[in-house]
């Protein structure tokens, strides 16, 4: 479970480029999602406490402070500078006079704002999840009382979010696979459906992969069921090791992997495809001295503007994938285009223990 504190400015961890931080963002599931009443009411409390008419609670992302909730604003996200990421708590008199990035970012949400006053959200190991802030029209000289009522917005707003992660966690238990605890079709599909739906709204790319492991239904038979769960599960952990933070790898049935990209265009799904082939090289060892050589067919669908259903996307990939799949060689197709690899191969025996 996650905890969270209005940390002193020391505590808190530069942001950019963290992969620790953006994963313990990511884990809570709450970009992009619809309204919560929660949180609503953490944004309206705050705006009251403070006798603020603008506030909001904001999750910081890569490049991005989104609001999860607001009131007096017409903006869904500001610059990632708004989150000021050095300090815990900031305290903005006249936005007009500061020139510091935080103070031009803000503006953006209200252009007559004249003070600001933020408390980070940060979680026990120092990583920066976003902002509880509020913006006034008057220049202010914010006091002891009001910061202390700013931390109190603050720690509602950690009730929220630990309590919102505990619903995720249990869902998230409940969503996985048993065989590989990779996450299972139906959060495939919810994840896959975020992205179009977020994508739609803001044109930024993203990326499915479909991935099929040749010949599994030899493994199983020739090797046995408990052996081809072995291949599943090492197969799971190799990916796993080569998503990024924020990308989701789910096991979708037998011998059939999905990954949501976020925010991920065809390089970077082509990039990826290629750091999953060259992990796929080494054999998986099955112990008494034999080794498998286990390929995956992988395949890409893209998201573009003719792109109008997440079931559309999903097809792209597979279609991609099973065009690989079909030339019976470890081959990533990607819009068309493959890109070969070895085939795949039995290796047992003393010629597993040779590399040969």
């Amino acid at each position: 479970m996650s905890h969270f504190v209005v940390q002193p400015r020391a505590a808190v961890q530069a942001p950019f480029d963290d992969h620790a931080r953006l994963a313990a963002v990511y884990a809570h599931e709450l970009l992009d999602t619809a309204p919560d009443a929660a949180f609503d009411a953490v944004a309206r409390t705050a705006a009251a406490l403070l006798d603020a008419p603008i506030a909001f609670v904001g999750l910081l992302d890569a490049n991005r402070l989104w609001f999860k909730a607001a009131v007096g604003a017409d903006v869904a996200a500001l610059p990632a500078d708004a989150a000021h990421p050095l300090d815990a708590v900031r305290l903005i008199a006249d936005l007009q006079a500061d020139g510091c990035a935080a103070a031009h970012a803000l503006r953006q949400a209200a252009p007559g704002a004249r003070s600001y006053a933020g408390a980070a959200l940060v979680d026990e190991s120092g990583h920066l999840l976003g902002t509880v802030g509020v913006l006034d029209h008057r220049v202010r000289n914010f006091g002891a009382q009001e910061r202390r009522r700013l931390a109190d917005a603050a720690a509602l707003a950690s009730t929220a979010l630990a309590a919102h992660y505990r619903a995720v966690a249990l869902a998230r238990a409940a969503k996985s696979d048993p065989v590989t605890g990779a996450a299972d079709r139906q959060r495939f599909d919810e994840a896959l459906d975020v992205e179009l739906q977020y994508s739609m709204r803001t044109g930024e790319p993203f990326s499915v992969l479909c991935l099929g492991i040749n010949g599994f239904e030899d493994i199983s038979t020739g090797f046995g069921r408990a052996v081809a769960d072995d291949v599943l599960r090492e197969v799971t952990r190799r990916l796993a090791q080569q998503v990024r933070v924020g990308d989701l790898l789910a096991h979708l049935g037998q011998a059939e992997f999905g990954i949501v990209m976020r925010h991920g265009a065809e390089n970077e799904a082509a990039a990826l495809a290629a750091r999953i082939d060259a992990a796929m090289g080494e054999p998986v060892q099955l112990g008494a001295g034999e080794s498998l050589g286990v390929s995956l067919s992988l395949g890409v669908g893209a998201y573009d503007d003719e792109v109008v259903s997440a079931a559309q996307l999903f097809t792209r990939a597979q279609r991609e994938q099973r065009l690989a799949a079909e030339r019976l060689e470890r081959r990533v197709s990607l819009v068309g285009r493959l890109f070969e690899a070895p085939a795949l191969r039995l290796v047992t025996g003393d010629e597993g223990r040779q590399g040969g």
